[in-house]
């Protein structure tokens, strides 16, 4: 059978396409992709290389590449070679830098008074809300919406619940308890004959026992057990959230980890099983006290799970938070740190544990030395100093818990603290905002004027700004404890250039959130700041030590990849004193 490619008989001629145009179909095909093809191409250059849809300040901004962008994070650059591969260099010379990463577009600012500017201005550049691109996804679920993710009404209202959290001392019986069980775990290490003991995965379950017990009464007990089946659920969901792959393919995590569904559901259970048993204690004591609250001496030793449902029960029916949010607003407090913001990942990875690392680090390896006469030299270790500023204070038992007063006697100590978290900020890059239209930003100090685009990512880098050597002095790289005591309002003096735990009208809640690692000055939660001094007083009174001698970290701290500032297994060679 053979058919007629004769146009139809029942059209008008003027419907008809020429009859020699039914013999060159191939030449309008490559004709109509050329124009396709074309009009691309134009699209690009004027949006993408020409960027004439955007506003002439925004054009202004230097560019990093996007594909090198992307390539660091594939390639699993840790956050200090990063920096140093895309962005010190322009963050030095222009004070912010941008780049693609996918579909998004990300600002990042490296000048204080830009910072300032992003970070005060809730309005304009309000901070994203966790899940808001993807909220089904399995690590959306295990971290939830709560305080340090939400906005506006939803905010203020959870704010308004929590706000007795913010406004009480941690118990530090449970500081100095699990300091105990700390230093009996390195004086089992010693007389086993284990030369060196691996400390970042201890600070890790440290931090985890502490949050534990302070946040939900719960004793994780992660000290004494390594194995325990719920620490072992919450690593692997923030192992897995720091993946370059969970960033591009989000909605594969659940079968790259099958059986992922199936524990986080058991963690739920047994946060839903705390939070129950806790409310029916809370409404008993209050039938026992005839309605009244908590005394000041019982809201000192409850944990912050029991203030929130106590403020829940004031509060009017309706507004009140559900067993749901008040799992996720339990889990925000419980990570203390873990930031985990969508579309992008900025998952600043056990700040508190990192920064414990840290500091035993520049303890374990850095002198201190002073200028004699002009010319010498006396240089003494900084473990050294530590050791006898702790023991003129607190004498030589280690056991002896210090009184508040006592550690308020510590400047040296004070710091080594202060110049760990400007080299080492619990929040390297700052949560991301998210521009809600077009908005000017000013650089005072270059004379320029920026636009950022409705829709742009903004993320302070707090990294950069700890190492501003027009702040920091020609040493700012150098950890050196004696700035600030040579310079007692350091802090104070640094303003946006010292921002550990981001800074702006939110930032008590990060403060309060992230790690009981606060500088002395911080006073809206100096209690938490209790925390670290205690752990290193009985440890530094116990112990001596140092870096093995063939240390991955011999030179420098070494990262672990992605987002994450926690350092890669570090052992440490430890001597018992006395």
């Amino acid at each position: 059978m053979s058919y007629s490619l004769s146009p139809p008989t029942f059209l008008p001629d003027w419907l008809l396409p020429p009859a020699s145009s039914l013999h060159h179909r191939p030449s309008i095909s490559v004709a109509v992709a050329a124009v396709v093809a074309g009009l691309g191409l134009a699209y690009y250059v004027y949006a993408d290389v020409l960027e004439l849809n955007k506003p002439a300040g925004w054009r202004a901004v230097p560019r990093i590449s996007g594909l090198a962008y992307t390539a660091s994070l594939v390639a699993g650059m840790s956050i200090p070679e990063r920096y140093g591969f895309l962005f010190r260099d322009v963050l030095l010379k222009h004070g912010l830098a941008r780049g693609n990463l996918g579909i998004s577009v990300i600002l990042t600012v490296g000048d204080p008074d830009m910072a300032r500017q992003v970070l005060n201005n809730i309005d304009d550049f309000p901070k994203m809300t966790t899940g808001s691109n993807r909220p089904d996804d399995l690590i959306s679920r295990f971290f939830g919406t709560n305080l340090v993710s939400s906005n506006g009404v939803t905010w203020r209202r959870q704010r308004r619940i929590a706000n007795p959290a913010f406004h009480r001392g941690w118990n530090t019986e449970i500081f100095a308890e699990r300091a105990g069980v700390l230093v009996e775990n390195i004086r089992r290490a010693i007389t086993t004959g284990e030369d060196e003991v691996e400390m970042v995965d201890m600070f890790q379950r440290l931090t985890l026992d502490v949050l534990g017990k302070a946040v939900f009464g719960y004793n994780f007990a992660g000290l004494e057990n390594p194995n325990s089946e719920y620490i072992q659920i919450y690593n692997e969901i923030v192992k897995l959230s720091g993946q370059p792959i969970n960033l591009f393919f989000p909605f594969i995590t659940q079968y790259l980890r099958p059986g992922l569904d199936s524990k986080i559901v058991r963690f739920d259970d047994m946060l839903y099983r705390i939070i129950d048993h806790k409310r029916e204690e809370i409404l008993r004591a209050a039938a026992e006290r005839g309605g009244q609250p908590m005394t000041p001496e019982e809201e000192k030793g409850a944990d912050l799970l029991a203030l929130m449902l106590q403020a829940c029960n004031a509060e009017e029916e309706g507004r009140r938070m559900d067993r749901k949010e008040l799992r996720d607003n339990m889990m925000a407090f419980f990570i203390a740190g873990y930031f985990l913001e969508h579309a992008q990942l900025v998952f600043q990875h056990d700040t508190t544990s990192s920064a414990f690392s840290s500091a035993f680090y520049e303890l374990a390896t850095q002198p201190v030395c002073f200028i004699i006469y002009l010319t010498m030299r006396n240089c003494e270790h900084i473990q050294t100093t530590a050791r006898a500023e702790i023991l003129s204070v607190l004498g030589p038992n280690p056991a002896s818990a210090p009184t508040t007063d006592q550690l308020k006697l510590l400047p040296y100590l004070d710091a080594v603290i202060k110049e760990t978290l400007r080299l080492y900020p619990p929040l390297p890059t700052i949560a991301f905002r998210k521009a809600a239209r077009d908005v000017p930003l000013v650089d005072v100090t270059r004379g320029k004027r920026y636009v950022v685009p409705r829709g742009t990512l903004i993320a302070a880098s707090a990294w950069h700004l700890g190492r501003n050597s027009a702040v920091w002095g020609h040493d700012a790289a150098v950890f050196r404890p004696e700035r600030w005591i040579e310079e007692p309002e350091l802090g104070r003096r640094a303003g946006w250039n010292y921002l550990p735990f981001s800074n702006g009208t939110r930032s008590s809640t990060r403060r309060a959130f992230c790690a009981p690692y606060v500088p002395p000055f911080t006073r809206n939660s100096s209690t938490l700041a209790v925390f670290n001094r205690i752990i290193f007083s009985r440890t530094v009174r116990e112990f001596e030590w140092t870096l093995p001698a063939d240390s991955l970290h011999a030179d420098g701290l070494v990262f672990t990849e992605f987002n994450a500032l926690k350092s890669r297994p570090m052992r440490i060679v430890f001597r018992a004193r006395g």
